[in-house]
């Protein structure tokens, strides 16, 4: 029988997305009833074995179900060091969606929006603590020297200037306004916790309101796709965002990945000797692996009709006509023989 939904899946991942549709959003209910938590889950995959074919497929089918769903491609994100803010870009503009499903004019309309300016107003206090700015900002008018120079002249790592500018500054005004920013520093790790709890608030709000008003089922699915591909600091800093900011009560983050890239990444960030794998558990409530290719039905797929690599006029060297299977042997085999992933194969 064809396949209506996953026309092109020579992979037969269907059935998986379906286990993890079913298997994820009862284990998010259970979270967000029992804990007040989200679940984090780690898709992993080595490099072109389909994990964004198979994102892609599933995001589908979960958009079709009703769910709310973000897929965030890290990779061509990592463009600046604020990952949570380019993550809350895709997010708002999703939740936008549905919101703009509510009654216009309403005060459920109204309420909506609120939540959602405060899920922005908790996310900038979350990640730009104001106080050691502003302390940063005294401590310049009083000394005239940044904060940067002081460490830097410290540390040796700057110019004969920031030293001479720090020794010529008076001790005792050099040491309170030092002090100044170490308070703050603590006032700040006080209001950023409570900043962060107000931002999940308020998501958690806006989607009890989408499932109540908009007819959404929940949890609201957030894909993180290729990770592995990013800086790894971007990509450490994105998990760590993502358990410690984002873990709302009704989301479900996918993070797609090659997991042992991931590790290397740690450990590029952390040192040779950190145990990356015991790091990364931290971040996943869940893992999942993707089952090996099948080499004869990929290699099938690629020399089907639809292929160009079915013209002996295109590639040189195959046969004129493919209709025995030959040739899709061969390519399995050899394919097989030197452990090809997906896309070596098809190139």
């Amino acid at each position: 029988q064809e396949n209506k939904r996953w026309n092109d899946d020579v992979l037969n991942r269907e059935q998986l997305a379906d286990f993890l549709t079913k298997s994820l959003t009862g284990e998010a209910k259970v979270l967000a009833d029992t804990k007040n938590i989200g679940l984090t889950v780690a898709l992993d995959a080595d490099w072109g074995s389909g994990k964004s074919f198979f994102i892609r497929h599933w995001a589908n089918d979960l958009r079709a179900a009703g769910h709310p769903v973000v897929v965030f491609d890290a990779w061509e994100n990592d463009i600046g060091d604020e990952a949570a803010v380019a993550l809350m870009s895709s997010i708002k503009e999703e939740l936008e969606k549905w919101a703009a499903k509510l009654p216009k004019k309403t005060s459920i309309r109204r309420k909506a929006e609120q939540s959602t300016k405060d899920a922005i107003k908790g996310l900038r206090r979350a990640i730009i603590p104001a106080s050691k700015v502003i302390a940063a900002g005294l401590l310049k008018k009083a000394t005239g020297i940044a904060v940067d120079e002081i460490f830097d002249a410290f540390t040796g790592e700057d110019s004969t200037d920031a030293v001479k500018k720090a020794s010529e500054a008076t001790s005792s005004v050099l040491e309170s306004g030092l002090d100044e920013i170490f308070k703050r520093s603590l006032e700040d790790h006080q209001k950023r916790g409570l900043a962060i709890n107000n931002f999940k608030t308020s998501i958690s709000n806006l989607l009890d309101l989408l499932e109540d008003k908009a007819s959404a089922n929940i949890p609201m699915f957030v894909f993180a796709d290729e990770v592995d591909r990013c800086r790894p600091s971007y990509a450490i800093k994105l998990l760590e965002e993502i358990k410690h900011i984002f873990g709302a009560p009704k989301i479900c983050f996918v993070v797609s990945t090659n997991l042992n890239q991931l590790r290397e990444s740690v450990c590029a960030i952390y040192g040779a000797g950190f145990d990356g794998h015991r790091y990364l558990k931290r971040f996943f409530d869940r893992h999942y692996t993707l089952p090996d290719p099948n080499y004869d039905d990929f290699s099938a797929f690629l020399l089907s009709e639809k292929s160009s690599l079915t013209s002996h006029r295109s590639v040189q060297g195959l046969p004129p006509t493919l209709e025995k299977g030959g040739v899709k042997r061969s390519m399995a085999v050899i394919s097989n023989a030197f452990a090809l992933d997906l896309r070596s194969q098809k190139q």
